[in-house]
């Protein structure tokens, strides 16, 4: 029996409550775990994808980072079953990972989302109790040296998943942007 995707959520928040409340939901600016993903993700100026000549954060180097980022910062702080239980509950249709290529954007960008997890998972488990701008800089070092997951078009008009690497132009730009920032993701003023 598969969940739905709301149902995965409420799931993993009745799981592990204080944790999904550190967690919480993007907010601009905000300093729960999404919003410093997110903050560092939109401070590091990574780029966009582009499906049909149309800006789209969805199977982007963005989302690859924000998510590889979101799951280093639960697993360092709260282990891997908890980064786990919250990652799927993010993600819809996990069941059908097995089948890419996809017909969907939406359902290419949540296997790829997946992967990213995994990835990220990986290094916060590696690095308990990191702070959030090291664990950024440990993203950021394996999207430019292995790479993360992100989505493209194929000319069928079905989407696949890639490893993408960081360009070594696009990595040091980040970096020097990563020094400025404050531990929530946000410029030091």
């Amino acid at each position: 029996m598969r969940q739905s995707r709301t149902s995965s959520k409420i799931w993993a928040w009745l799981k592990h409550p204080i944790a999904a409340t550190n967690v919480g939901r993007a907010r601009d600016g905000g300093s729960n775990i999404s919003s410093v993903a997110t903050n560092f993700t939109i401070n590091l100026s990574l780029s966009w994808a582009y499906y049909d000549k149309v800006k789209r954060d969805e199977g982007s180097e963005r989302g690859a980072f924000r998510h590889a980022l979101w799951q280093s910062i639960i697993a360092s702080k709260d282990g891997f079953s908890v980064a786990t239980d919250i990652g799927n509950g993010h993600d819809k249709d996990i069941l059908k990972m097995n089948k890419p290529p996809y017909a969907d954007l939406e359902s290419a960008d949540a296997f790829a989302e997946q992967l990213n997890n995994i990835i990220g998972r990986g290094i916060g488990l590696d690095n308990t109790n990191a702070s959030p701008s090291e664990l950024a800089k440990m993203v950021l070092d394996e999207f430019h040296t292995n790479g993360l997951f992100t989505v493209t078009k194929n000319e069928d008009g079905s989407y696949g998943v890639q490893y993408t690497q960081l360009s070594k132009e696009d990595y040091d730009y980040a970096i020097g942007i990563l020094n400025k920032l404050n531990e929530k993701g946000l410029i030091n003023k």
